[in-house]
């Protein structure tokens, strides 16, 4: 008998887990051209980050490919169907065509998406 409120317990216990709530992400744009950037000036990026789903979509990391972009907000939350604004600032040290990735970590499934860069460098 005491087996059975084990079994009635552990039966209890699994039905009210919960599983996990992903997020579905819309990045506009995925792909950012920047003709004509200046050799060490900031060009601010405005990327759109869209939460397509009914639950909240929580950002949990932006890591750029190098030093040179920088995002001004690391980890936030966006609201269910809401959107915010990532700003991003690209400060190329170097001349020439550069192709940068950033790597957006978040609570969806895949849980990463990607945001490219591609700059013309210029004096």
């Amino acid at each position: 008998m005491k087996y059975f409120y084990y079994f009635l317990l552990f039966i209890n216990i699994i039905s009210c887990k919960k599983d996990f709530e992903y997020s579905e992400i819309e990045i506009y744009p995925q792909t950012v051209l920047i003709n004509n950037a200046k050799i060490n000036k900031t060009v601010t990026i405005n990327i759109v980050l869209k939460n397509k789903s009914s639950y909240d979509l929580k950002i949990l990391g932006i890591k750029p490919s190098c030093d040179c972009t920088i995002p001004q907000k690391n980890e936030f939350t966006i609201l269910k169907e809401s959107t915010d604004t990532l700003k991003i600032n690209y400060t190329p040290s170097e001349l020439g065509k550069h192709i940068e990735n950033i790597t957006v970590k978040s609570n969806t499934k895949p849980p990463f998406t990607n945001i490219k860069i591609e700059a013309e460098v210029t004096k």
